[in-house]
């Protein structure tokens, strides 16, 4: 009976007290006499064991701990490292350049947003359409490309001149070609009519025709006139590159000869549907061809008049 009464006391304690406290409270309990020996060998030994499980158990939690928390250390140095990394990327660029090579070196072409790009050749910079677009695009950081040698304007649309953008490209020396109809709006700029060329450096500059055919805000009137406005053929190294402004397939393009680069535009109401753009570029056969100014336009559309052509199509990411 007294050592049942012994086991008993102890389980009983067991359920109250800790067990690091066990061996305390027992030899310690008012009325229960354990003998000189005190608690059982088998007793101390079960203790010894839990207190080796728990200092097991309290290193692999540590031990994972710890590495869960290194993991969470380096994962945030690479989400740091990339931080840094994209600061770095152009902000400019809606899509990577492209460069196509001449008998005077390599050509680069930067889409920027909309109807904007950069064009740049031995050492130079042309800057075309220096705007932002209402046609839901994201608004790119003028101040960040790089400063014009030249820069081309199409029309006097605020998606294609903005005299804010416009000074962010400029720098001493900037040569600004301009429409007639922009002359009012940019302070030293170099009126280019319908036909003429100019030669700035190793470039050669063309202003074409860029108009409406039948397209406009009301019965009689267009939205872009003849003569209003130009479009360009940049030519570098042999590399002539059409940039074609706000237009419809109009005769002019139609009749362009030697056409390495195309960059077209196809959006309604203001300039014509993808359908059309592709019958108008099959016309003049350039060598690539890159749809712009198309806001929400259908390129797929574009893409497919164009199959079987022998026309590179490029379809790129403007916004």
């Amino acid at each position: 009976m007294a050592r049942g009464a012994e086991l008993g006391a102890k389980f009983a304690l067991r359920r109250i007290f800790p067990g690091h406290q066990v061996e305390r409270e027992l030899t310690s309990a008012p009325g229960l006499d354990l003998g000189a020996a005190g608690l059982p060998q088998r007793w101390k030994r079960r203790q010894q064991h839990r207190k080796q499980n728990q200092c097991q158990h309290h290193f692999h939690y540590s031990a994972h701990y710890i590495a869960s928390y290194n993991g969470r250390v380096k994962a945030l140095a690479i989400l740091i490292a990339l931080a840094s990394f994209l600061a770095v990327i152009p902000a400019f660029a809606a899509s990577p350049a492209e460069e196509f090579r001449t008998g005077a070196g390599v050509v680069k072409i930067t889409p920027i947003q909309h109807g904007s790009l950069t064009i740049e050749a031995g050492g130079q910079v042309i800057q075309v359409d220096p705007a932002v677009s209402g046609f839901g695009a994201t608004a790119p950081d003028f101040g960040a490309v790089p400063k014009a040698d030249v820069v081309l304007i199409t029309d006097i649309h605020e998606d294609h001149l903005d005299p804010a953008n416009l000074a962010k490209v400029r720098k001493a020396g900037t040569t600004v070609i301009i429409p007639g109809a922009a002359s009012g709006d940019v302070r030293g700029g170099v009126v280019m009519k319908n036909g003429e060329t100019r030669k700035i450096g190793a470039w050669t500059i063309e202003a074409v025709p860029m108009y409406n055919l039948k397209r406009g805000p009301a019965p009689g009137e267009l939205y872009h006139d003849k003569g209003r406005g130009n479009g360009y053929v940049v030519t570098y190294g042999g590399l002539r590159i059409y940039l074609a402004g706000d237009t419809e397939g109009i005769p002019e393009m139609r009749a362009l000869k030697n056409i390495d680069v195309a960059f077209v535009p196809m959006i309604l109401p203001y300039t014509m549907p993808p359908a059309e753009a592709a019958d108008a570029v099959k016309a003049f056969h350039p060598k690539v061809v890159y749809p712009y100014h198309y806001g929400k336009s259908d390129l797929k559309v574009f893409e497919n008049g164009l199959r079987g052509a022998g026309i590179d199509v490029r379809i790129r990411n403007w916004y």
